[in-house]
């Protein structure tokens, strides 16, 4: 998975809020939500009260967790 697997996202686009990081995720906001108060899920960004996930962030959170059956 690479950053032009999502085409909707424009090139220059390297941040995401938690709605479209859920998106991406197939998650829902709330969850990304949950997970940062219990400190679990991808690595984010926090500017002010503003919580940003990297496009890079999330590809590597879901290829860290790729399951290879019968490996």
């Amino acid at each position: 998975m690479t950053t032009t697997d999502f085409p909707n996202l424009q090139s220059k686009t390297k941040y995401l809020d938690d709605r479209q990081a859920a998106n991406i995720l197939g998650l829902k906001p709330q969850t990304l939500r949950n997970w940062r108060g219990m400190d679990r899920g991808p690595a984010y960004v926090k500017v002010g009260r503003a919580v940003r996930y990297g496009l890079s962030d999330l590809i590597t959170y879901m290829e860290e967790r790729r399951v290879q059956p019968g490996a």
